[in-house]
């Protein structure tokens, strides 16, 4: 590397890192509502009875409910679009998900009613003329006839909670009226106050969508024709403080355009959050240490700076969220602490491959190790952007079909992966150039972990494992495990989680522990026989029903209180059945386009054979993941399905190295046979799959113990597909490679692959003893 070169490089280097510091240091992170605490409500608009629910009559319900929730006083809510009839609202601190639905789900019509009678009922909708029949508030059995409306909240200017202690009228709503709508008040008062005193002509009804909130009498004092004037009004009701507050913020928000109906509704309480960031940042830390420790154990002064990098990779990685404004969740954390294992795998390559290249140099001669080091940046660059670019790509479809916390893990994922671009080919490159130039260091080659091949390289290139002379058998293997796989989709079937399903399902924390099956018994005896009820720890219990309203939970968490003594709501999930099969849909396809767009790019990057072997051993790890999961008996969510994407990713990035390292063997020619330059090709990479596999895994564990409950099953899904995966690329990947490449010996042999004198395992080398 030159030294203008080096020196762009340092000063790039430094710019990013304090710019990442000085990011961490002054802008506070935007926590999920799964980590602070809250209600997360999505609302679908509807068609009216004259209006059509397009995205223009979405934006203007999205601006009335925006006031209406400003109105609520909730700190920092968030409320956006989502695609054309969808709005999302979030609510941070708020924990009663039935009072923000009602608040802010209403239509709120409000309409201002000259009362023409009393009837016996019952009410009914409105009729041709505009009169209708609603219930009397004051006086229960009795229905009010109601004239046209003569004055809409349209005319409302203003409206606020008020306590009345003058009067002892307790909480009302004081109304201010627009200029042309006091004219009209005055004159609809007027008119009742020309009505005899017991005469029900003398109220008027001020209605809120079907319901009367209040029907006052006119007092005595208020002039027959002219009315109240002042363009104000008062509603009473003996609310109390919320109801007014809520009454008042409906009213000023005025009438949404559209009706609207709740799909998704998920309240998390801010204890859980905490646990779940104190968790997730333990898993971190044990992760890093361990990957950190095992990195510099492996690979000496060049694992150092590589530690030393990923703690770098973690200041910019955390930097780039903040500094994006993206929402952290709790999946989010957990594809932050995923890609310290993608941070690794670059940085393996580079050494493995620098291992090589100083074995090959200091044949003769002990080499410059900056010399064998840059070779090595320059050779692996193809494969590291090859990796990153099938993450990415997983990345991107979860960012696109994903919804909700799960969204907030592909974006956290894909800025872990370009950060771990910059720190791999960039800082570690910087570090390790400017360490090797000291004379302490290039006396002492033993220092920088390069000097040696490593154990499990030195045993392969003394001798080659002969794994592509049995590939039918490999494949037929694979093929048995694949079949057990499919036999536990089609026997046991998936437990799909209530995002796929749709319903309700609540976690609650009970005062002492909790037995599932009196548990169960006690919800099934309440009138619950299908729910499905599941404890994790000694006091926690979830309780999963089909879509249920605030009285069916009222009974279920009776029926729990009784067998596990008071219970408090930790979290609360429900998902509409449209949502639910739209969710299920999304997943597949997401899962379809991730299979399609890796064998394209590969196709386009390597040969069709290639990437035909690789997406198939992609799908298997799938497969076999998902497999597992139907036998165990899991929940197969949108978590769950962020765990299947990084699969993908992993799966190919092993298999794209190994692909990578036999086109460059087969360039070399020398008519070796490819089953023997696919041998070679598995024992050159061998070590950095299982060096790489041991970072990632150190992460992944950690995540599993120290993760909590709901992202176990996701460190579950990953910690099988990283063995499969590195399984699949030795075993099918490669095996199946050969067999496509052999039924085209033509092009087999413009590629230097042809078949010739076989030689004996393990001696042909090349100057440094290496197996080529």
């Amino acid at each position: 590397m030159s030294s203008r070169s080096a020196l762009w490089r340092a000063l790039l280097a430094l710019a990013v890192v304090a710019l990442s510091l000085w990011i961490t240091l002054t802008t506070p992170p935007r926590l999920g509502l799964d980590l602070r605490g809250g209600t997360r409500i999505v609302l679908q608009t509807e068609d009216g009875p004259a209006t059509r629910a397009d995205a223009a009559a979405t934006d203007r319900a999205l601006e009335v409910l925006r006031k209406r929730v400003d109105g609520l006083g909730v700190a920092e809510p968030s409320l956006a679009r989502s695609g054309e009839r969808r709005i999302v609202v979030e609510l941070p601190g708020l924990r009663d998900p039935r009072q923000a639905a009602d608040a802010i789900g209403r239509t709120a019509q409000l309409t201002f009613h000259a009362v023409t009678g009393t009837t016996g009922g019952p009410a009914g909708p409105a009729a041709a003329n505009g009169t209708r029949v609603l219930a009397d508030p004051d006086a229960p059995g009795r229905f009010l006839t109601l004239a046209a409306p003569a004055l809409t909240g349209d005319g409302v200017k203003s409206a606020d909670s008020v306590l009345d202690t003058t009067r002892g009228l307790g909480w009302t709503v004081d109304l201010s009226f627009r200029d042309g709508a006091a004219d009209t008040w005055a004159r609809l008062t007027g008119d009742a106050a020309c009505a005899a005193p017991a005469d029900p002509a003398r109220r008027v009804a001020i209605v809120l969508d079907d319901r009367v909130v209040s029907a006052p009498a006119m007092q005595a004092g208020v002039p027959c024709g002219a009315g109240i004037g002042g363009g104000s009004a008062q509603i009473t009701g003996g609310f109390s403080a919320q109801e007014a507050r809520e009454l008042a913020a409906l009213v000023e928000g005025g009438a949404l355009p559209v009706p609207v109906t709740t799909v998704e509704q998920s309240t998390v309480g801010p204890t859980l959050g905490a646990e779940a960031i104190r968790a997730s940042a333990w898993a971190a830390v044990i992760g890093l240490a361990c990957t950190g420790v095992f990195v510099m154990v492996v690979y000496r002064l060049l694992g150092v700076l590589a530690t030393a990098a990923l703690l770098l990779y973690g200041l910019i990685s955390y930097a780039a969220v903040v500094a994006l404004g993206a929402t952290l969740t709790l999946p989010g954390l957990a594809g932050f602490v995923l890609a310290i294992g993608i941070a690794v795998d670059a940085n393996v390559l580079v050494f493995e491959r620098a291992r090589e290249e100083y074995a090959a140099l200091g044949r003769t001669t002990r080499p410059d190790p900056r010399r064998p080091l840059a070779r090595a940046f320059g050779k692996v660059w193809s494969a590291v952007a090859d990796s990153h670019v099938t993450t990415l790509l997983a990345a991107g479809l979860l960012f696109v079909f994903a919804t909700g916390p799960v969204k907030g893990f592909g974006v956290t994922l894909a800025i872990g992966v370009v950060t771990s671009l910059l720190t791999a080919m960039v800082i570690t490159r910087l570090l390790a150039d400017l360490a090797l130039r000291l004379p302490a260091v290039r006396r002492r080659p033993a220092v920088t972990g390069m000097a040696g091949l490593g154990r499990l390289r030195t045993r392969l290139t003394r001798r080659v494992p002969r794994l592509m002379v049995r590939r039918r058998r490999w494949l037929l293997s694979c093929a048995g495990l694949l079949m057990v796989a499919l036999a536990g989709i089609g026997v046991r079937g998936l437990e799909f989680g209530v995002e796929f399903t749709g319903g309700r399902v609540v976690r609650y924390t009970a005062e002492r522990p909790v037995d599932a099956d009196a548990a169960r018994a006690a919800i099934a005896k309440a009138g619950f026989p299908d729910a499905v009820v599941q404890t994790t720890g000694d006091s926690d219990v979830s309780v999963r029903v089909r879509e249920s309203g605030e009285g069916e939970q009222r009974e279920i968490r009776e029926a729990l209180a009784r067998v596990a003594g008071p219970v408090e709501v930790e979290r609360d999930d429900l998902i509409g059945p449209s949502l639910g099969g739209e969710l299920r849909t999304h997943a597949l396809l997401a899962l379809g386009l991730a299979v399609a767009a890796q064998l394209l790019y590969l196709t386009v990057r390597f040969r069709w054979t290639y990437a035909t072997a690789a997406v198939a051993a992609m799908t298997q790890d799938v497969l076999l993941v998902v497999g597992l999961f139907a036998w165990l008996g899991k929940p197969v969510d949108s978590v769950f399905l962020a765990a299947l994407l990084t699969v993908v990713g992993y799966s190919v990035n092993d298999s794209v190295v190994v692909l990578d390292r036999l086109r460059e063997l087969r360039r070399r020619g020398g008519g070796v046979p490819l089953p023997d330059l696919a041998d070679r090709a598995v024992a050159q990479t061998l070590p950095r799959t299982v060096n790489t596999g041991m970072g990632a895994l150190f992460v992944l564990v950690a995540l599993a113990v120290l993760g909590g409950d709901s992202l176990t099953d996701f460190s579950v899904a990953l910690l099988a597909g990283v063995v499969l995966g590195m399984a699949s690329t030795v075993f099918t990947a490669m095996p199946l490679a050969v067999a496509l490449e052999t039924r085209s010996p033509a092009r087999a042999a413009a590629s230097g692959g042809a078949p010739g004198p076989r030689p004996r395992a393990g001696v042909q080398r090349d100057r440094s003893g290496a197996v080529v």
